[in-house]
Protein backbone atom coordinates (compact mmCIF):
# COMPACT_ATOMS: atom_id res chain seq x y z
CA UNK A 1 0.00 0.00 0.00
CA UNK A 2 1.31 3.67 -0.66
CA UNK A 3 1.36 6.06 2.07
CA UNK A 4 -1.43 8.70 2.05
CA UNK A 5 -0.17 12.00 0.59
CA UNK A 6 -1.90 15.23 2.18
CA UNK A 7 -0.87 18.68 1.88
CA UNK A 8 -1.95 21.44 3.56
CA UNK A 9 -2.12 24.94 2.41
CA UNK A 10 -0.63 27.64 4.74
CA UNK A 11 -3.15 29.98 5.22
CA UNK A 12 -1.14 32.77 5.53
CA UNK A 13 -0.32 36.12 3.54
CA UNK A 14 1.39 39.75 4.32
CA UNK A 15 -0.83 42.77 5.29
CA UNK A 16 0.43 46.14 4.20
CA UNK A 17 2.79 46.78 6.75
CA UNK A 18 4.58 43.58 6.06
CA UNK A 19 3.18 41.25 8.84
CA UNK A 20 2.27 37.96 8.55
CA UNK A 21 -1.50 37.76 9.06
CA UNK A 22 -4.00 34.22 8.90
CA UNK A 23 -5.40 34.56 4.93
CA UNK A 24 -8.81 35.54 5.10
CA UNK A 25 -8.77 37.64 8.43
CA UNK A 26 -7.22 40.56 10.31
CA UNK A 27 -4.69 38.15 12.66
CA UNK A 28 -1.29 38.60 12.74
CA UNK A 29 0.66 35.22 12.60
CA UNK A 30 2.22 36.20 16.66
CA UNK A 31 -0.86 35.91 18.02
CA UNK A 32 -1.56 32.94 16.99
CA UNK A 33 1.93 31.62 17.73
CA UNK A 34 2.14 33.41 21.51
CA UNK A 35 -0.79 31.32 22.28
CA UNK A 36 0.36 28.16 21.25
CA UNK A 37 3.84 28.73 22.83
CA UNK A 38 1.66 29.67 26.25
CA UNK A 39 -0.10 25.80 25.93
CA UNK A 40 -3.29 26.87 24.31
CA UNK A 41 -4.97 24.19 22.22
CA UNK A 42 -5.95 24.65 18.31
CA UNK A 43 -9.64 24.62 19.50
CA UNK A 44 -9.00 27.16 22.82
CA UNK A 45 -7.40 29.35 20.34
CA UNK A 46 -9.90 29.09 17.68
CA UNK A 47 -12.73 29.85 20.48
CA UNK A 48 -11.10 32.89 20.97
CA UNK A 49 -10.58 34.64 17.58
CA UNK A 50 -14.15 33.85 15.34
CA UNK A 51 -12.16 34.46 12.50
CA UNK A 52 -10.52 31.37 11.90
CA UNK A 53 -10.84 27.33 11.50
CA UNK A 54 -8.95 25.22 13.62
CA UNK A 55 -7.55 23.68 10.02
CA UNK A 56 -6.34 27.20 9.67
CA UNK A 57 -4.82 26.63 12.74
CA UNK A 58 -3.49 23.27 12.39
CA UNK A 59 -1.79 24.27 8.73
CA UNK A 60 -0.25 27.47 10.49
CA UNK A 61 0.75 25.17 13.39
CA UNK A 62 2.48 22.97 10.80
CA UNK A 63 4.12 25.04 8.80
CA UNK A 64 5.56 26.45 11.85
CA UNK A 65 7.35 23.42 13.12
CA UNK A 66 8.88 23.23 9.95
CA UNK A 67 9.83 27.02 9.81
CA UNK A 68 10.34 27.48 13.67
CA UNK A 69 14.09 29.21 13.35
CA UNK A 70 12.72 31.49 10.76
CA UNK A 71 9.46 32.00 12.36
CA UNK A 72 10.98 32.50 15.94
CA UNK A 73 12.94 34.80 14.88
CA UNK A 74 9.85 36.46 13.29
CA UNK A 75 8.18 36.14 16.83
CA UNK A 76 11.18 38.08 18.58
CA UNK A 77 11.15 40.37 15.91
CA UNK A 78 7.37 41.20 16.26
CA UNK A 79 7.15 40.97 19.65
CA UNK A 80 10.59 43.39 19.87
CA UNK A 81 8.38 45.74 18.34
CA UNK A 82 4.97 45.67 19.88
CA UNK A 83 7.04 45.62 23.62
CA UNK A 84 8.79 49.19 22.22
CA UNK A 85 5.79 50.63 21.09
CA UNK A 86 3.86 49.81 24.77
CA UNK A 87 6.68 51.42 26.02
CA UNK A 88 6.12 54.85 23.89
CA UNK A 89 2.56 54.49 24.62
CA UNK A 90 3.11 54.66 28.20
CA UNK A 91 5.36 57.63 28.40
CA UNK A 92 2.97 59.33 26.39
CA UNK A 93 0.36 58.41 28.63
CA UNK A 94 2.06 59.51 32.09
CA UNK A 95 3.15 62.57 29.80
CA UNK A 96 -0.02 63.95 29.11
CA UNK A 97 -1.48 62.73 32.03
CA UNK A 98 0.82 64.90 34.28
CA UNK A 99 -0.01 67.54 32.29
CA UNK A 100 -3.21 67.50 32.36
CA UNK A 101 -2.38 67.37 36.64
CA UNK A 102 -0.31 70.56 36.36
CA UNK A 103 -3.15 72.36 34.80
CA UNK A 104 -5.97 71.30 37.14
CA UNK A 105 -3.91 72.61 40.08
CA UNK A 106 -3.30 75.56 38.45
CA UNK A 107 -7.28 75.88 38.68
Amino acid sequence: TKPMQTSLEVPLTQDSKGRFVIRGTKLPLELLLNDYLRGYSAERIASQYSDITVRDIYATLAYYHDNRGELNHYLEEQNRIRDTLHVAIEKQSEASFQKLQERLQKR
